[in-house]
């Protein structure tokens, strides 16, 4: 487990072809990425990163805007039951600072989640004004990695699609 503070390269074996949990080896096609994010300019950064990546039609981004919906789409909660429309992703990007829940909470929920191994999803905490000295804690509930914000999705994107 690491910091990864953009634009520095991630540890690619860890991210692209190996699940750091599980130990097993991953496709790299038909990724699916959850962005829980309240940001609109945020929001529109992935998504013309995600334009601008030649595999983009490999992979599915999926936006919600805060803990509480998080935690329904993980769920499959209405109105994210339909998992063709709303797919259980293989990668978690998190803000920390969130209206109402904070990402850390969200962190916690998933973690303590036992459905078929799935909560073992790798799950990117990012914020901008972070101690270096509070990353370890994130990373012993669960956290697979700390971004520096704003996340350079260019980078984030080419190393996980």
């Amino acid at each position: 487990m690491a910091h990864l503070g953009f634009p520095a390269c991630w540890p690619v074996a860890a991210i692209i072809s190996f699940h750091f949990r599980t130990g097993k080896l991953m496709a790299a096609p038909n990724r699916k990425i959850l962005v829980v994010e309240n940001d609109k300019e945020e929001i529109a950064r992935c998504e013309a990163a995600l334009a601008r990546h030649p595999r983009a039609s490999t992979a599915r981004i999926s936006f919600v805007n805060d803990v509480l919906q998080a935690m329904d789409y993980m769920a499959g909660a209405t109105p994210f039951n339909d998992r063709t429309a709303f797919p259980y992703p293989n990668y978690i990007f998190c803000k920390m600072e969130l209206p109402g829940l904070p990402g850390t909470e969200f962190l916690r929920w998933v973690r303590q989640r036992s459905e078929k191994g799935k909560e073992d999803a790798p799950f990117y905490l990012y914020s901008k004004d972070l101690p270096r000295w509070a990353i370890e804690p994130l990373m012993q509930i669960g956290a697979s990695y700390f971004v520096d914000a704003p996340v350079h999705w260019d980078s984030a994107l080419a190393l996980i699609i």
